[in-house]
């Protein structure tokens, strides 16, 4: 899980590239169609829905955790959770209690199932038994101690070893494995062994196919296919709930089916866009590439310069970092070891 991130300079141009949605009618809203310039790997009947399978498609994205974290400021944002409480013990252990927020349901485009802790507890008592999530500060041999269900809306974690770190791993990972779907998973799991868990997880558990996929998002999936995934927004009485982690939404803005399209390549994007099967994206292109959106009309927007997980983004086309020397002193005046010392330390350091 540890890993030391840095700030590179990527001499690059990336940017959103958006066209203009044409609105027919005053009252109509615009649709998002996303252009990817990659494949989809997705093969009906495989465990596309599976997350604790390979053929996971962590794609459609409609699912949260129990909170987002920012790991520029250490402030957060709750989301599934209320609030959580952390005692760290004299033995080195330490408990994290989350409480949860009320009122979501998983969705599957037909039924609903109210969320509870007991979906909390099958994603990370599985991901724990069988898979060695958070070892060591987790250890399969004491996952019925270390996953409690205190209430319906109430979970309790106890790290074996506490970790400066883990703890926020853990209140941040999707949470995607409903209860009523895995939790004879969680059955089967509670009589064996560690060793006999972990075969499970491999042979067994990554390869189950759920007959339907449940999301917990403001998004439910619609339909999935060979290039594309389509999400449409929850009905009101299940997305009113998400009013309260999302406090201005641009839920009303758009056309309530929300596309990804994949197009394989860079120049499929383009096509896709510039020809209106999509209206907007994200991509590196080369200025000729920006010269070809521009002249058929498409709205770019460059990111000069941008900050993120990958380094420090600039645009060789936009002056001043048009001019090589420019860039040669940018490349010698950043101290990259002091960068790396002072990043936030959200990877773990213990396994780094």
């Amino acid at each position: 899980m540890g890993k030391i991130s840095l700030y590179l300079i990527i001499l690059s141009v990336v940017i959103a590239i958006m066209t203009m949605m044409n609105v027919v009618y005053a009252q109509q809203k615009p649709q998002q169609i996303y252009a990817v310039a990659s494949y989809l790997q997705f093969s009906p009947g495989t465990p596309y829905c599976n997350p604790f399978s390979p053929s996971f498609i962590g794609d459609i994205g409609s699912w949260a955790p129990l909170a987002f974290y920012n790991v520029f400021n250490g402030q957060w944002w709750p989301v599934l959770a209320d609030n959580w409480t952390i005692q760290v013990l004299p033995n080195g252990s330490g408990i994290l209690t989350v409480h949860l927020r009320k009122g979501f349901y998983w969705y599957n485009g037909s039924t609903a199932i109210p969320f509870t802790a007991w979906d909390v507890y099958a994603e990370f008592y599985i991901g724990i038994k069988a898979f060695n999530w958070f070892y060591p500060f987790m250890q399969p041999q004491y996952a019925d101690e270390e996953v409690r269900v205190l209430d319906n809306y109430t979970i309790q974690f106890l790290f074996y070893k506490w970790s400066p770190t883990e703890w926020i791993s853990l209140l941040t990972t999707w949470i995607d494995a409903p209860y009523a779907l895995w939790g004879p998973v969680v059955n089967e799991l509670k009589s064996m062994s560690p060793s006999e868990a972990l075969h499970y997880g491999s042979s067994n558990i990554s390869t189950i196919a759920p007959p339907t996929c449940f999301t917990l998002a403001p998004w439910y999936l619609k339909s999935i296919g060979p290039n594309y995934i389509v999400r449409e927004l929850d009905p009101p009485n299940i997305l009113q709930p998400w009013y309260a982690v999302f406090p201005f939404p641009s839920f009303q803005y758009y056309d309530n089916e929300y596309a990804t399209k994949y197009f394989g390549s860079i120049s499929g994007q383009m096509t896709a866009i510039i020809g209106g099967e999509a209206n907007w994206g994200i991509a590196g292109i080369s200025a000729g590439q920006a010269q070809t959106y521009e002249a058929h009309g498409v709205d770019i927007s460059t990111i000069i310069p941008s900050i993120s997980i990958d380094g420090l983004t600039i645009n060789p086309n936009v002056y001043p970092w048009n001019i090589p020397q420019v860039r040669e002193a940018i490349a010698y005046v950043i101290n990259r070891s002091a960068i790396s010392v002072g990043w936030p330390k959200v990877p773990n350091p213990y396994l780094s």
